[in-house]
């Protein structure tokens, strides 16, 4: 990994290049679904389907993250960047007792449709880790649901690269805040706080979650 510069976003690495910079020793394990599964694999995928499996790690995952453990093994701590990759991980840290700490970053689990299995594999798994999330309207979706420990969980507003995400000096007059997101429950409020802080008033909103809280009229 080569230290960040202008021609890409350092938090696409979640901080890894600025903990390089710091002087610690970061590598990065790629964790690569084969694309010519071997037979025990493909029998594996016919007895345990994705439901009865841990949320976003299907059979191709868990093998993909078990060929990562001897590179991983001799590590201080492992930062899986996503669920599916958190949950493998958790799955072999139970059944062949890896040693190696696992923080997890969550994101949208919430948005799926969560079978009591799901549920179960989640609250086995969050037990295993140390979950960080990108927002605050995650957490107690993630409590209620999977009672993630409280001292295992906790909200990262790690922010962006401001030296990459910057306007065009032709967009300083824009009277318009563009927002990309993939869940809406992780974003809602920086999206209020932004358009409060830049138009001098939060935006319009009736929309509802699907936990039964309606969103009001207006942000405060």
């Amino acid at each position: 990994m080569q230290a960040p510069d202008d021609t890409y976003p350092s938090e696409f690495f979640f901080g890894a290049l600025e903990l390089r910079l710091r002087g610690h020793t970061v590598d990065m394990l790629e964790v690569q679904e084969s694309a010519a599964p071997g037979i025990g694999e493909r029998l594996a995928q016919q007895f345990f389907p994705k439901r009865w499996l841990p949320p976003k790690a299907p059979v191709g995952l868990l093998a993909a993250v078990h060929r990562i453990l001897p590179a991983a093994r001799g590590s201080d701590v492992l930062v899986a960047t996503n669920s599916g990759i958190a949950f493998g991980m958790a799955f072999w840290t139970a059944v062949l007792r890896f040693p190696v700490p696992l923080v997890a970053i969550h994101a949208s689990i919430l948005n799926y449709q969560l079978s009591w299995q799901l549920r179960t594999w989640g609250r086995f798994g969050l037990r295993r880790m140390h979950t960080q999330l990108f927002g605050p309207g995650e957490l107690p979706g993630m409590r209620e649901t999977f009672g993630a420990p409280a001292d295992r969980i906790e909200v990262n507003l790690f922010g962006v690269d401001t030296r990459f995400w910057q306007p065009a000096p032709a967009a300083a007059q824009c009277s318009l805040l563009m927002r990309r997101t993939s869940s809406w429950r992780r974003f809602w409020v920086t999206c209020g706080a932004s358009s409060a802080c830049w138009f001098g008033h939060p935006p319009a909103d009736n929309a509802s979650t699907s936990w039964g809280h309606s969103m009001p009229s207006r942000m405060s």
